[in-house]
């Protein structure tokens, strides 16, 4: 999976503050969005003289607008629920060979684990959906 260095995470906060006027002329209001938010972050490295983070920022806004698609930004959103899909029955799995096997201090680490399996799973479905509704799919 390509992984854009940006969580999605930022992305979506970065929609909920508005997208420029340039988005809606690009064609890919996503990407224009991400692209604001390297470009804020940018600035604040700038403010903070910090020149190796905004080295890398810089090559992260040049591959946004050679590469980045609204498709590709919602086609790896997908494929990240997917990836929390398997690892959460992943997880359900382990937790029910430590029942089946009793080992208490085991059932209680596979709970956490499937806990947090599950927290994953609900974070990347909300940033999906935050994407597919910026996206007006």
């Amino acid at each position: 999976m390509k992984r854009h260095s940006l969580s999605l995470s930022a992305l979506v906060l970065a929609l909920g503050f508005g997208v420029p006027a340039f988005a809606a002329s690009t064609g890919n209001p996503l990407c224009a969005a991400k692209e604001a938010e390297v470009e804020r972050q940018m600035d604040m490295a700038r403010e903070q003289g910090n020149r190796e983070r905004l080295r890398g920022l810089e090559t992260s806004l040049e591959r946004i607008r050679t590469h980045c698609t609204d498709d590709e930004l919602l086609a790896d959103a997908e494929e990240e629920v997917r990836d929390s899909l398997e690892d959460l029955e992943e997880q359900r799995q382990e937790l029910e060979e430590a029942i089946q096997e009793g080992d208490t201090d085991e059932i209680e680490d596979r709970r956490e684990d499937l806990k947090e399996a599950t927290d994953e799973l609900e974070e990347h479905t909300r940033e999906l959906e935050a994407l597919r509704n910026q996206a007006g799919r």
